[in-house]
């Protein structure tokens, strides 16, 4: 995971887990195939890739503190394809459940459902995607909450595919709040 050195102006600092078989991450997947759609059911326990941020005081002055959270869940991925167009269905049932924090105390664990409905184009050598997730969350500081987000991709590729540019913007409904990212590659072999 790469994680911010620094938000909104202020250092970030995260106690990363120990390498240890306690602290690993594992994951089950099995993929089935039935009426043209490929299938894959999951389940996992590993660690939320992004840690909540709680502001601190130390000596050297104000910090962020990264708390990390242990995320258990299940879900199911599925794709179709239809001409040049692929549907992909997305869900995940998942407990978060958070590290003690800087003042010694344990906040409470909440669950994350997600259902995600996706397409996928490929003309030439054009790539569009498109993708809404919904979100619920129960048992978060605020209550529960539901969120959306919207993301469009634009990708094209010239040069036998050795050269790359793509467009992203993701929308968030309930901050509305959006990322949006250009970028150029070029492959060496």
């Amino acid at each position: 995971d790469r994680l911010p050195a620094q938000v909104m102006g202020l250092p970030v600092r995260t106690d990363r887990p120990s390498a240890s078989l306690n602290n690993a991450t594992l994951a089950v997947r099995y993929g089935v195939e039935a009426a043209g759609w490929n299938a894959d059911f999951l389940a996992l326990h590993g660690w939320l890739s992004a840690p909540t941020l709680q502001p601190v005081i130390e000596s050297t002055g104000p910090k962020l503190l990264g708390r990390l959270s242990r995320q258990t869940g299940v879900g199911f991925s599925a794709d179709k394809p239809l001409g040049p167009a692929v549907i992909r269905l997305e869900a995940l049932y998942a407990r978060i459940t958070p590290e003690v924090d800087a003042m010694g105390t344990t906040p409470g664990a909440r669950t994350q459902a997600s259902f995600g409905l996706g397409v996928d184009v490929r003309h030439g050598p054009w790539f569009f995607a498109a993708q809404a997730i919904a979100a619920h969350d129960r048992g978060t500081t605020t209550g529960s909450g539901n969120n959306a987000f919207l993301s469009l991709i634009v990708q094209r590729k010239w040069l036998q595919d050795r050269l790359a540019g793509r467009a992203m913007h993701i929308r968030d409904s309930r901050n509305g709040s959006s990322w949006s990212s250009l970028q150029l590659a070029y492959e060496l072999t």
